[in-house]
């Protein structure tokens, strides 16, 4: 798994490319977590992701969560259908939004 973590219009953004597997996952939310803007507020595009794991689903829940705590917000940019069926599996669905690119999810994130 890589990333990129540029900040841009004080919203971070996580742009993951590879395959989304246990504790490489779990170090790299760790890393994206650390990184955040005051704002709070994450753009996590999933667009180049492969293959997600049920440990990586568990990974970005935990973000989700743990953002959510802080008053944060994220909004999932570029899932694919079996990545979003996978949030919905985990009842997750309805409580993050999702967006086809980065600048509906900014849209979303700076209203």
């Amino acid at each position: 798994m890589q990333m990129e973590l540029p900040i841009e219009d004080g919203v971070l953004r996580a742009r993951l490319t590879g395959r989304m597997t246990g504790e490489d996952t779990e170090e790299l939310f760790t890393g994206i977590f650390g990184r955040l803007p005051q704002s709070g507020k994450l753009i996590l595009n999933v667009a180049r992701v492969e293959y997600v794991s049920s440990s990586g689903l568990g990974q970005m829940v935990k973000l989700f969560k743990d953002l959510h705590d802080i008053g944060g917000s994220m909004v999932v940019a570029g899932a694919s259908e079996r990545v979003r069926g996978l949030f919905d599996l985990a009842g997750m669905g309805q409580l993050i939004s999702f967006t086809e690119t980065e600048s509906e999810a900014l849209q979303i994130l700076l209203e």
